[in-house]
């Protein structure tokens, strides 16, 4: 082969791997796996692997190896010690290190200017020749180190390579400042037009998955008492909410990494890394802990880097600000629209609610009872006791109701001595139930009188289901009042269900 002819197969050869690697937008492991697997084709290689230097550790990592055209993530690393074959390549005292064994395998290092990025190895069960007419030539890189030109075209794409795996590294590193500042955006724009407590988690949970790029984000906060850390939420791809609401930790060394990264934080924001894949960073309020934040990447076992742990610790003295303020709001919007003596809900907010709950009873077609209830001579015993007797009662009345409904229920009061359950998706035998229920643990009740003597109450119920007593909810509340009134004429200490009493009178008419 003449010189000129094998200058010519050259340039065709390192420009089609250049163009190869430029036209993927797959970042480095495209670039690594079109360019590569183009001249694996080319000169038959059995392998080719792609190393990245760790100063910290002083080894080759690789990352991606190509074998028979297949990309895979890599496992080897090799460290480099004074005995290594490798050293003068890390040291860039060679250009390239050649084993003769089989297969035969080269290694090239991977640099801009002198900062040694990594090295490619490749492996061909025949040597790749020295390539004489080319060692003529002068380098790509003008800063090459000594030594000659043993293998120039390994070294020059070796060089084409380095200058292209520095322009996608200096791309995302631009793309992940620009992720950053727009997840500090998001988190800033929740934190203003979010100020219910999970509405805004969930929007900065969304942001920080979005635009940092982790596989699940979970929030706990510290609970009022200061003794456990509570789940509220979380956020896994592709956009899975996570309630954490079950999950609770006690404050105490040694129940798992999470607390222990919240009991070590002494008031600062320190970022806890564990195995490379999990991160916890607490959440710091005026050198008060208040909850962590928790951020992992263990489904794609990807290693989260100091810039996404950098994100987060600035992330979370935003979040921490927003959860106080939430807090301060929900606070407020719950004096709001809860009685002060009961902690029940007011009539204004139980009418609203009904009204909505009819309105989800339509759309999915199910029942809504509506229970109303007041205590059985409660004048006398005001007139008897005092009226902080009868306070005590209404307490303890809310008391028994709020530990018996379920989740879903609503209880208010009325006025008065008089208090409503909002039951939805409920039969009316399950409705019978819950107050048949409330009913027996009322009765178990002994509250102790002002001069110490017991006193014992008893309430009675009155009952209406939606649709089949009422076509709204002003005539759900007639009629639960009707059966109500009824019962405290007839059946003073029970459960009346209007449609019994309907049923009755339209006897009597008959």
């Amino acid at each position: 082969m003449t010189a000129t002819r094998a200058l010519l197969i050259y340039e065709d050869l390192l420009r089609r791997f250049q163009n190869q690697m430029t036209s993927t937008q797959l970042g480095v492991e495209g670039a690594f796996e079109s360019g590569f697997g183009y001249l694996s084709s080319r000169l038959k290689l059995e392998n080719a692997a792609l190393f990245w230097w760790d100063p910290q550790r002083h080894c080759l990592s690789m990352q991606y190896a190509l074998h028979d055209g297949a990309l895979m993530e890599g496992e080897e690393e090799i460290v480099i010690d004074d005995a290594s074959p490798l050293r003068p390549l890390v040291e860039q005292r060679k250009p390239v290190v050649v084993s003769t064994g089989r297969p035969w395998a080269a290694f090239v290092p991977l640099h801009i200017g002198v900062e040694l990025l990594g090295a490619v190895r490749i492996e061909r069960t025949h040597p790749l020749p020295r390539g004489k007419v080319l060692q003529s030539l002068p380098p790509l890189n003008p800063q090459a180190g000594p030594g000659g030109r043993i293998y120039p075209f390994l070294e020059d794409i070796a060089d084409v390579f380095s200058i292209r795996f520095h322009q996608l590294m200096r791309d995302e590193k631009h793309k992940k400042r620009t992720q950053v500042l727009q997840a500090g955006s998001e988190v800033a724009t929740a934190v203003f037009e979010r100020p219910r407590l999970r509405d805004m988690l969930e929007a900065v949970s969304r942001s920080i998955v979005r635009n940092l790029g982790f596989d699940r984000i979970r929030i706990f906060l510290v609970d009022s008492e200061k003794s456990k850390l509570d789940g509220i939420l979380g956020l896994q791809i592709p956009d899975m909410l996570l309630d954490l609401t079950g999950e609770s930790f006690a404050l105490k060394p040694g129940v798992n990494s999470l607390v222990d990264a919240v009991l070590s934080s002494k008031g600062e924001t320190h970022v806890h890394m564990v195995g490379g894949r999990v991160v916890y960073v607490p959440i710091v309020v005026n050198g008060q802990v208040i909850g962590c934040l928790a951020a992992d990447n263990l489904l794609s076992q990807q290693l989260i880097d100091e810039e996404q742990m950098e994100a987060l610790r600035t992330l979370t003295g935003q979040i921490g600000m927003a959860v106080l303020n939430a807090r301060l709001f929900e606070d407020i919007e719950q004096q709001a629209i809860t009685d002060g003596l009961t902690k029940l809900y007011v009539h204004r907010y139980f009418q609203q609610r009904l009204k909505e709950e009819i309105d989800r009873a339509d759309r999915y077609s199910y029942n809504v009872a509506l229970i109303m209830m007041d205590v059985d001579n409660f004048k006398i015993l005001n007139d008897s006791h005092g009226h902080l007797m009868g306070d005590k009662a209404l307490e303890y009345l809310s008391q028994v109701i709020r530990g018996n409904i379920r989740r879903i229920d609503l209880a208010a009061r009325y006025g008065g001595d008089e208090v409503v359950l909002v039951l939805p998706e409920i039969t009316e035998q399950e409705a019978w139930l819950m107050g048949e229920r409330l009913l027996s643990a009322v009765k178990k009740g002994i509250l102790a009188g002002p001069g110490g003597e017991n006193v014992s109450m008893s309430v009675t119920m009155g009952a209406a289901l939606y649709p089949s007593d009422a076509h709204n909810s002003r005539d759900l509340i007639e009629a639960a009042d009707k059966a109500l009134y009824w019962a405290k004429k007839n059946d003073r200490g029970n459960v009346c269900f209007y449609r019994t009493l309907a049923s009755s009178q339209s006897e009597k008419t008959a």
